[in-house]
């Protein structure tokens, strides 16, 4: 029987990149932190990104480092269409990264 997952040793990625929706980011982010997940911001790039209310977030990894094997739960927040969206579209990694999640056979 597999061990059970305390709320220490699960982690989060929240999938983002410029213009992303502040609260659809931050909001799960705190509360899976105050919870006592592990959360990892990924974007396209290194690069600091901004969202639509001009909040800064600096990224731990990018997309397409992410295994998502190593990872419990996925986010992926909205954001502007004119930047998030079109970053995310340029992606072929970040489009597969929601079936790679459901694929695995520990969810």
């Amino acid at each position: 029987m597999a061990k059970k997952k305390t709320p220490s040793s699960r982690k989060a990625v929240v999938l983002t990149a410029d213009q992303f929706e502040d609260m659809e980011v931050y909001f799960p982010v705190f509360r899976l932190q105050e919870e006592g997940w592990e959360v990892t911001i990924a974007a396209p790039t290194m690069n600091t990104i901004t969202g639509e209310h001009g909040y800064g977030l600096e990224p731990d990894t990018t997309i397409d480092k992410v295994d998502p094997d190593e990872y419990d739960l996925l986010i992926i927040p909205g954001g502007s269409p004119d930047g998030h969206h079109q970053q995310f579209a340029k992606s072929k990694r970040h489009r597969r990264l929601p079936d790679l999640f459901s694929q695995r056979t520990n969810l």
